[in-house]
């Protein structure tokens, strides 16, 4: 039975391509399954367990977080770990080898910091504040960040509710959500009991609310309609008197600029005489001169980490993408980055340039290349170019 927790990957064999780095980390295993045929020997359990015991001790991570990552109970990993489980332990095995070897696959990424203070933030940071400051026990006051995908909207309010917990609470909404399953993800960021209806949950939140200093921030609140609105303006700001903050893409922005005289928007009015303001990145990023959100000294912090420097001319490729609409912008930049980051070159030189970027951009073949100025415009020249040389 083999089970090397702890073999390293060797460096890719072609420090010149990306594409090569990125498959020889795909297909290297840091856990290798077990060599089990039809059942698992008491032998061949303890042994994997042993590994399980130690693999867990030196990540730092409890039974229950791995537990809850593969859907079963702690005592299930209990259970592997003590070599005593009485259940399907070659499914189980599987399963923990896969989750195993995709938890330290993603910790061999390369990550600058976890939070960069940057433009962005300090203005998500100050419209946060303000709709705090403007609320008060009569009229509590709603903000709205509007930006496309990429823009670090969501880093920004997870990094502010986690430095002030004790007043704020963060909750990630999505389409599919009901009323009823809205509220109960707020009131699980609040820490009471989610459980029950619409109503019930309502008056939960009302009742733990009474009187107390919070920002409740929305996150990913584009697909909210009117209603759900509504229903947001008459709990928080006006029964709770609670400031709340949404953030969300250019369709929550059309949303909140429908016609109240729509059938189903008359209620949208009240909702904008509660806006304080609104922090649109989109706007503020295609100013002409424009850049402000995006400095050269940013993409430096974000992106010069692990003993790597960028050129400048590569910072200025990276600004563009930032700067250039539906991109994934930040989001981008980090994925060429992390790219890079398995390139033994890159790593051994210890410099990323503007080449390496144009390069590594059309290898990873990223749908965003096609929107990108810089990629389009040398692409379509090309031909050209080639025509004047045959003439």
């Amino acid at each position: 039975m083999e089970t090397n927790l702890y073999e390293k990957p060797d460096q890719p064999t072609d420090g010149q391509d990306v594409l090569k780095a990125l498959e020889h980390d795909a297909f290297y295993s840091e856990v290798r399954m077990p060599e089990i045929e039809e059942q698992v020997t008491d032998a061949q359990a303890k042994a994997f367990g042993d590994n399980l015991r130690d693999w867990l001790a030196e990540r730092k991570l409890s039974q229950t977080f791995v537990g809850d990552k593969i859907g079963v109970t702690p005592g299930v990993i209990s259970g592997i770990v003590r070599g005593t489980y009485k259940g399907d332990t070659k499914n189980i095995i599987a399963k923990l080898t896969s989750f195993m070897d995709t938890y330290d696959r993603r910790q061999r990424v390369e990550k600058g910091k976890g939070f960069v203070d940057t433009e962005i933030a300090k203005l998500v940071f100050t419209i946060i504040k303000q709709v705090q400051i403007f609320s008060d026990e009569d009229r509590a006051k709603i903000g709205v960040i509007i930006g496309d995908s990429g823009q670090s909207k969501s880093t920004c309010l997870k990094q502010y509710a986690k430095v002030h917990f004790s007043d704020s609470a963060y909750v990630e909404l999505d389409d599919t959500m009901t009323s009823a399953a809205m509220f109960a993800a707020i009131a699980k960021a609040l820490r009471i009991d989610d459980a029950g209806g619409l109503k019930v949950l309502t008056q939960r939140i009302v009742k733990h609310l009474a009187g107390r200093e919070m920002v409740i921030l929305l996150d990913e609140a584009s697909g909210l309609n009117a209603h759900k609105l509504n229903q947001l303006r008459q709990i928080f700001s006006v029964r709770c008197k609670c400031p709340l903050l949404l953030a969300g893409n250019a369709h929550l922005k059309t949303t909140l600029n429908l016609s109240q005289e729509r059938r189903g928007n008359e209620c949208l009015d009240q909702f904008r005489s509660r806006i304080l303001g609104m922090l649109d990145l989109d706007e503020i990023a295609s100013n002409p001169g424009g850049g402000g959100l995006y400095t050269a000294e940013d993409i430096g912090r974000l992106y010069q980490y692990g003993g790597i420097r960028l050129t400048k001319e590569a910072i200025k490729k990276l600004r563009q993408i930032c700067l250039t609409p539906e991109t994934g912008r930040l989001g981008t930049c980090s994925v060429i980055i992390s790219a890079m980051h398995k390139m033994s070159r890159i790593m051994d030189e210890g410099i990323i340039t503007e080449d390496d970027i144009i390069k590594t951009i059309r290898k990873l073949g990223l749908f965003v290349k096609d929107r990108l100025p810089f990629l389009v415009d040398v692409e379509t020249s090309e031909p050209q170019n080639s025509k004047a040389k045959t003439a």
